[in-house]
């Protein structure tokens, strides 16, 4: 029987120190980087016509034996000083499959002008030992959308600003109705140069 026991406990000591840590300790032995396991889009599509749209990325991701700290993440294939986001408010974390899978979202704020197209979310993630998947997600189901800007009043003609086309629609509009005061003025001659002559004349 003691023998048995000794067995269990060896056993289960064994175990222990195959699975993941709490939450609250740091595996520093941890060298492997997190994955992404999916990135989900919502809306899928972005309309810029007016300020303050909004794209809320929810990124699942996981490690095998620390929690994570952080995300964040930008466009693709924007950069700069367009849409970026960090979060380390945690939605969920659970134990799955032996690996401790995070789940974290990232909101982006679209400014009125931003360009129209097909963007995708590039994710960072930090792991608490400091591992880092950098810029991944790309081509991940569910991870693109479109950026699209539908005004009301349709596209801007732009030869609205052409101040020469203007001027040279202004002066044919000017030179065609000269034409039709000369052919007035040229059958009213016409007619007062009868006998006897009309009235008006």
């Amino acid at each position: 029987m003691k023998i048995i026991k000794i067995t269990l406990m060896a056993s289960a000591l064994i175990f222990s120190n195959m699975t993941t840590v709490s939450a609250d300790t740091v595996n520093y032995s941890d060298t492997t980087t997190p994955i992404i396991e999916s990135i989900t889009l919502n809306p899928s599509i972005v309309n810029v016509s007016t300020e303050g749209a909004i794209l809320i990325a929810t990124v699942v991701a996981s490690d095998d034996l620390n929690n994570m700290n952080s995300f964040n993440g930008y466009l693709h294939p924007l950069f700069g000083a367009n849409p970026q986001s960090r979060s380390d408010q945690v939605l969920s974390t659970k134990v799955v499959n032996g690996r401790v899978q995070v789940t974290f979202q990232l909101k982006f704020t679209f400014k009125k002008g931003t360009p129209v197209g097909d963007y995708q979310i590039r994710a960072t993630v930090y792991d608490a030992a400091d591992n880092r998947l950098v810029a991944a997600g790309a081509n991940m189901p569910g991870n693109s959308f479109k950026v699209v800007n539908d005004v009301a009043s349709g596209p801007i003609d732009v030869t609205q600003f052409d101040y020469v086309a203007k001027l040279d629609q202004y002066l044919a509009q000017v030179q065609s109705l000269q034409t039709k005061y000369n052919l007035l003025e040229k059958k009213l001659k016409t007619i007062c140069s009868k006998k006897p002559k009309p009235k008006g004349c």
